[in-house]
Order: structure tokens, then C-alpha cells, then sequence
């Protein structure tokens, strides 16, 4: 169940849906905004693995209705949007209280999933010298979103792409994204038909599969395969993708400090975020005004 307070409310957009963030990146935006200077690349290192977060800034950037093109990637939204209203978007966060929902997902399992698939595919598109690697990155993170949607685990599974694909295209992200959310269904018997970004992309979920199995060695052995399949011109991807198995080094204390917070945490955090929020929302508007007079 979601933490209902007052401080919640105040803190949330109202014109965005929020969906629960991973605790690790609440923790982390607290701490960014509290900082005298935040660069882009902060601000994509702290959410760029948050499902929840990447959404919101997607349809943030997405409501300039001066720009009519969809930003592609996390550090786009971020760069449309400036850091200051980015960090607003952001610090709407939402976090659960409860160590086990109701619904019975695993979200710790889901955010560690979400973390790994996202870098694996930035990872293997920058190998394959991909312009679009940004793209690829931020549509992986978003693969599986419909787990945090759909409040029953066993069809949230196993409708998780079709449906992520068709939420995300209902709250005008990317068509590009939304493409490559989708692509890749039918399982392997399909994947000849796919192209080299999808490709990328359902690789990197059968590595984070490899990553948070217990039966490592045949799951494993069944990735090299597909690897092969899909990439067998290229002899050196399948040896190069398991040489970083065990993500990076950010990556991998990520997965380390994802854990559930308790209530005192929680309400401790949300009061900061509405604090902090309200400033950079002033920080934002103040810099609107300041590119509007140079206009």
C-alpha cells in the first residue's frame, strides 16, 4: 500500500502520475538538491535506473507544447527541462511502506532487474558504436514498467511488454521508446525478426537475468546462445557482454543499497523533498524568467 500524508500530496506534481521509486534514488535526489551545484550527469547517474522517475521526466519535457519532437533518452528530458525543474520533477517521488505489498511484487527484485537491464543495454549499444545508445538505455529501463501498474503480479508479468508499451503511448512518450518497449515479444523464436536495437535491449534483460539468478550456470550458458544468435557477426560481443557481467561500478552499489526504508524514513524524506522541491522550483522560474529576458 502507498504511504497517504498530507506531506505526500503537497510534494507530488499534480499533473503527474507517480508510480513507486526505487529508495535508493529518493535518497539520492535529497542529497543532489542539497548541493550548491548539480550537473546533468548527476541527475542521470541518481534516476537513470528508476523506472518511476524516468517516466516522469519523460512526460515532463513532453508538455513544452513550443517543442513538438519527444526527448529519446533521460539526459534529453533533463537537458530540455534545465536541472532545476528537472530536480522538481524528481522530488515528487513516491515511495511504499510496506515491506510487503499487497500485491505481492517483488520490487527489490524489480528495481535490481530495472538497474542492471538499463546499463547492460547502454553498454552493448556504445560497444556496437550505436548513436542511439541513450535511446536504447532509456527504453530498457522502461521494458517491464507495467509491474509497477498492474497491482496483480501474475498478469503483470506476463503482459508486462505489451502493456508498458500501450501505458507509455497513452502519456505521450517517445514513439521511438514505445517502439522499442515493444519489439522483441514471442519470445526467441521471434528475435530474427528483430532489429539490432531491440536486440540489444533483450540481451541485457537475459544478462540482468543472469546477474540475480541462483541457477547462474545454465542461465548463463542459454544468454551465450541467444548473444550468439543475434550478434554471431560480430566474434568478440558474446566474450566482451559476460567480461562486464557484474555491472559497474555505480551500478553495483546501487543494487547494494536497494532496500525498503521504514516509516520514520520515509516521512523524514518526503518533508525534505517538499522542502528542497519548493526551492528549485524558485530556482527553475527564476531561470525561465532570466531566458526569457535574453530572448
Amino acid at each position: 500500500m502507498l504511504f497517504k500524508d498530507e506531506c505526500v500530496r503537497v510534494c507530488m506534481p499534480a499533473d503527474l502520475e507517480r508510480l513507486p521509486s526505487a529508495p535508493i534514488t529518493a535518497l539520492r535526489l535529497v542529497e543532489l538538491a542539497r548541493r550548491s551545484s548539480v550537473s546533468v550527469a548527476d541527475m542521470e547517474q541518481a534516476v537513470g535506473g528508476d523506472p518511476a522517475t524516468v517516466v516522469a521526466l519523460l512526460q515532463a519535457s513532453g508538455k513544452n507544447r513550443a517543442v513538438a519532437e519527444r526527448c529519446t533518452s533521460v539526459r534529453a528530458a533533463i537537458e530540455r527541462l534545465g536541472v532545476p525543474r528537472a530536480l522538481c520533477v524528481c522530488l515528487g517521488f513516491r515511495l511504499l511502506v510496506r515491506r510487503r505489498p499487497i500485491s505481492d511484487i517483488d520490487y527489490i527484485r524489480y528495481w535490481q532487474h530495472a538497474v542492471l537491464r538499463s546499463a547492460y543495454a547502454g553498454a552493448i549499444a556504445r560497444h556496437l558504436r550505436r548513436t542511439d545508445w541513450a535511446c536504447i538505455k532509456t527504453a530498457a529501463v522502461l521494458r517491464n514498467i507495467a509491474v509497477l501498474i498492474d497491482r496483480n503480479a501474475d498478469a503483470a508479468i506476463s503482459h508486462s511488454v505489451e502493456t508498458s508499451a500501450g501505458w507509455l503511448e497513452a502519456r505521450n512518450v517517445s514513439s521511438v521508446i514505445c517502439g522499442l518497449v515493444a519489439a522483441g515479444q514471442g519470445g526467441h523464436a521471434c528475435l530474427s525478426d528483430i532489429d539490432e536495437a531491440t536486440a540489444c535491449i533483450v540481451l541485457a534483460e537475459n544478462m540482468a537475468d543472469v546477474w540475480l539468478c541462483s541457477d547462474w550456470q545454465t542461465t548463463i550458458a542459454s544468454t551465450q546462445a541467444l548473444a550468439q544468435h543475434m550478434f554471431g557477426a560480430i566474434p568478440d560481443l558474446c566474450a566482451w557482454v559476460f567480461g562486464i557481467l557484474g555491472p559497474q561500478a555505480v551500478e553495483l552499489e546501487s543494487l547494494l543499497q536497494i532496500r525498503q526504508l521504514g516509516r520514520c524514513k520515509i516521512i523524514e524524506l518526503y518533508k525534505s523533498a517538499c522542502r528542497l522541491r519548493s526551492l528549485n522550483c524558485i530556482a527553475a522560474t527564476q531561470a525561465t524568467g532570466v531566458a526569457s529576458d535574453n530572448d
